[in-house]
């Protein structure tokens, strides 16, 4: 009876129905055992391969390992720096692939009590916005103008306006902005008349949180509430990250690299921090 007993529970593990087996099969294991042979370079080349979207924090990581941490924190937008190495007759060029710099620019602008003209470069405002420059270069305030790129046919007639400013005095306050993508349309003379600053979105909550708040008065910035207004943000984050937590997506965490693909290895990066 007993060898009888044994014999159904040994065919009722090995059956198709068995719980454990699809268990098995349908929970991805802790870690890839490859993983653990391989070196930093080695698996930012394996993401790269099988999970693109998370390149950029393995490269992070790499760097990190091979050139230390000075290399891998972005530095937060010091406004008040660019101002004091800039002239009111040098155009300052603000290039990135996102429009995340121009709300702390004017944000900027704002705190200072500094007077700004605004203007989205489009086909109907290119005269007027020739005509706004020279008119505000004598006065004390700002003129922005945001996407240059769109307007390339334009940046010589441009360039002509931004030569003649020495003459027409600006004010010691005026600043001339411009903001584009990574492109080619600006010529060649209006950028050597120019400060050109890539200002590259920062990445991860940390640059996130220091660019933030690097833009608050220091009285502000160093009041512990707004650390914890922060914690939402960063649950929030995780909490993401987690429920994509499925396959190789658990390779890669949002803090660098992680060698969990399931969800206990998410759950468990998911805690640090």
């Amino acid at each position: 009876t007993n060898s009888n007993n044994n014999n159904n529970n040994n065919n009722n593990n090995n059956s198709p129905n068995s719980t454990s087996q699809y268990r098995s099969i349908l929970t991805p294991p802790s870690a890839l055992s490859i993983l653990r042979e391989l070196t930093t370079f080695q698996k930012m080349l394996f993401i790269r391969c099988f999970q693109p979207r998370g390149f950029i924090l393995a490269a992070q990581q790499a760097i990190l390992e091979y050139l230390g941490p000075n290399c891998t924190t972005a530095d937060t937008i010091d406004f008040d720096s660019i101002i004091a190495i800039t002239e009111s007759a040098m155009p300052i060029v603000l290039i990135s692939s996102t429009d995340h710099t121009l709300p702390f620019l004017i944000q900027f602008a704002e705190q200072r009590g500094i007077n700004i003209t605004h203007l989205a470069v489009g086909r109907g405002l290119r005269a007027v916005t020739d005509q706004i420059i020279r008119s505000n270069a004598p006065q004390d305030r700002w003129v922005i103008l945001e996407n240059c790129h769109l307007a390339g046919d334009w940046m010589p007639s441009l360039a002509r306006v931004i030569q003649a400013l020495p003459s027409l005095k600006p004010h010691p306050n005026f600043r001339l902005w411009m903001t584009t993508i990574p492109q080619h349309s600006f010529p060649d003379s209006l950028l050597q008349l120019s400060l050109k600053l890539v200002m590259d979105p920062p990445i991860g909550l940390k640059e996130n949180l220091l660019q933030a708040m690097s833009q608050l008065p220091s009285e502000v910035a160093n009041n512990s509430r707004y650390a914890q207004q922060a914690l939402p943000t960063y649950i929030e984050q995780r909490t993401a990250a987690l429920t994509d937590a499925s396959g190789l997506s658990g390779l890669l965490d949002s803090d660098g690299l992680s060698l969990g693909v399931s969800g206990k290895g998410a759950n468990k990066g998911g805690g640090g921090g």
